[in-house]
């Protein structure tokens, strides 16, 4: 069955109660994601995370990459963000996300990682 862009395919041998189709279909129709957009996206959810320094996103052909660059995060601070990364899945169930944290712990960042090349850049902090 096609619904405007989606196909829905049954792989049961019964049908599917109307009910539990309609949370298969999107609510809103959201507009397509780049790199700055997710950036951006990324530093609304988890702005007020005091060690969180700066946010690099890579587009790929699945999705998007995130790299998350802290400065001495707490535990919380942690969790914190790892929850900011569901939300920000949740709300692009379209795109494929993949996160990573990188805590330097007052070392330059170049000593631990190199980040380039990338699409998209915020910095929140000085790093």
């Amino acid at each position: 069955m096609t619904i405007g862009e989606r196909t829905l395919t049954r792989t049961v041998d019964r049908p599917i109660p109307a009910s539990n189709l309609r949370h298969a279909l999107p609510t809103t129709i959201a507009p397509p994601l780049d790199a700055p957009a997710v950036a951006e996206k990324v530093v609304r959810y988890a702005r007020q995370i005091g060690s969180l320094e700066a946010v690099y996103v890579s587009a790929k052909q699945w999705g998007f990459e995130c790299w998350l660059v802290a400065n001495n995060s707490s535990e919380d601070e942690r969790f914190r963000l790892y929850d900011f990364e569901w939300q920000i899945m949740e709300s692009a169930p379209d795109n494929g996300f993949k996160f990573h944290l990188i805590d330097r712990q007052s070392r330059p960042l170049s000593e631990i990682a190199s980040l380039e090349p990338y699409d998209a850049m915020v910095p929140l902090r000085r790093v």
